[in-house]
């Protein structure tokens, strides 16, 4: 039993990582990457088909109790919400498995995620 556990714990580790954003050139990629996930790990086709997933929030009128803010990324598609909202869900899913490149192609360090710009600023 100790030995599984072991092993479980290790696999695990380092799982959970932060990484610096730029907000205005990829928070809303990351967005994507996030509620791709469940896709990804092949546990529904599609993303809001998961439980627990904030994804629905972002596209319904569902309360959320506060915990989570959509409006920042929304936003980024457009500044009628409603609007947003599909823009988003095109967003995310028309590009399911593709998702990833855009920041694979912009991380730093593995954990910078930006304009070459932002990078040297944040390097300073």
């Amino acid at each position: 039993m100790k030995k599984k556990k072991f092993l479980e714990q290790k696999r695990t580790k380092g799982r959970y990582k932060s990484i610096l954003v730029q907000k205005d050139a990829y928070l809303h990629y990351l967005s994507r990457y996030i509620h791709l996930n469940p896709v990804r790990a092949n546990i529904v086709k599609v993303p809001h088909d998961y439980p627990w997933s904030s994804y629905i929030y972002f596209l319904s009128d569902k309360m959320n109790n506060g915990f989570l803010i959509t409006e920042d990324i929304l936003s980024m598609f457009s500044g009628d919400m409603k609007k947003a909202k599909n823009l988003y869900r095109e967003f995310i899913e028309d590009n399911i498995g593709n998702e990833t490149e855009v920041i694979k192609e912009n991380i730093t360090g593995g954990f910078i995620l930006g304009t070459t710009d932002f990078v040297g600023w944040i390097k300073k």
